[in-house]
């Protein structure tokens, strides 16, 4: 398969590059478009267990009219897509062929983006280590844990100014069709959620990147 040159948007590689039938590793294909209801079931059981979290990156409500909606889904978003939907299938323990077809897609298509930094690609490393956390994968979530670090530190979505600068180019479709405030909220988001992964995970505990006492973690009930 060959990837799209990556862009400054985040939002990029709008022309999707196509996938032989029945790939299993076809993460280029809208799973929406392929199984509708299998994917409306895993995003279900995805905003259930995940708005009862800190884990809170997206607005719900924006993303599911994305979802929908959307009929150009490019690289980024679906890796982001097929990661939430691995990780919903642990969460249900939902072991079908289409849970475990999105778990292989995620997997390969983080391992495609390698060296490509994105906020999609801390989002996707963040939820394949809640993947395997949640199927008791220690090791494998401290590796996928650990990469979402670096790739968010790369892009400086530690700080403010970095969260700040993200999504600037309005002429651009930020992620999920996101607005500028609501993608900057995202970056933020996303900067928190690494930092509890940080910390709840003992392998990471003595390499801290972020010093728990210097922040407060504090996440509204609105998208």
């Amino acid at each position: 398969m060959k990837l799209a040159t990556p862009s400054t948007s985040e939002a990029d590689d709008l022309s999707l590059t196509t996938s032989e039938p029945g790939d299993a590793l076809g993460w280029d294909s809208d799973p929406f478009d392929s199984d509708s209801k299998a994917t409306l079931r895993l995003l279900q059981a995805f905003f259930t267990q995940y708005t009862s979290t800190y884990y809170r990156i997206v607005p719900q409500e924006a993303f599911m009219r994305w979802v929908y909606e959307c009929r150009d889904k490019c690289q980024n978003e679906l890796m982001v897509l097929y990661s939430q939907l691995a990780l919903a299938s642990a969460w249900a323990r939902d072991d079908s062929a289409f849970a475990r077809l999105c778990v292989n897609r995620a997997k390969h298509a983080t391992d495609l983006k390698f060296g490509q930094f994105s906020l999609a690609l801390v989002q996707s490393r963040l939820y394949l280590a809640l993947y395997h956390q949640a199927k008791g994968s220690d090791d494998l979530s401290w590796d996928s844990g650990g990469a979402a670090l670096r790739a968010l530190s790369k892009q400086r979505l530690n700080t403010e100014d970095g969260c700040a600068m993200h999504g600037r180019d309005q002429s651009r479709r930020h992620l999920f069709g996101l607005s500028y405030e609501q993608s900057r909220e995202c970056a933020r988001r996303t900067f928190w959620s690494c930092f509890v992964l940080d910390v709840s995970l003992p392998c990471l505990l003595a390499f801290c990147a972020f010093r728990a006492e210097r922040v407060g973690i504090v996440f509204d009930d609105h998208g």
